[in-house]
């Protein structure tokens, strides 16, 4: 013989619910955490190809003044990259220190040599 008791079925009618809405939770926060954690590498993905065009702008410089000693008398214009990188070897041209400085969206790396 059995028994309805409806005073038990009430008190497990939102169990369910709250279990679900408890793992929703749960996982929401867990994505969460893992979306941040994806999007601070790859920022730091960026900025390595960030500074390795700086750096090879730089290295462009250097280039630059060296064929600035072999070129003859016109003086070529600085190169263009087509990246968007600049270089800026200020007045170290003329001297056997030679200094670039190459920049690429706010990163920069900078090259010296002595000849």
């Amino acid at each position: 013989m059995s028994i309805n008791n409806p005073s038990k079925k009430r008190s497990d009618s939102g169990v369910a619910l709250l279990f679900t809405i408890l793992m929703i939770g749960i996982l929401l926060s867990i994505i969460l955490v893992l979306s941040n954690i994806f999007a601070i590498k790859l920022k730091l993905s960026a900025e390595t190809r960030y500074s390795v065009s700086a750096y090879y702008a730089a290295e462009s410089g250097v280039e630059y003044c060296l064929y600035l000693r072999t070129s003859p008398t016109p003086v070529p214009d600085p190169p263009v990259l087509d990246n968007g990188a600049t270089f800026d070897t200020g007045d170290t041209c003329a001297s056997g220190n030679i200094r670039s400085v190459g920049s690429f969206r706010n990163v920069s790396r900078a090259i010296e040599i002595s000849y």
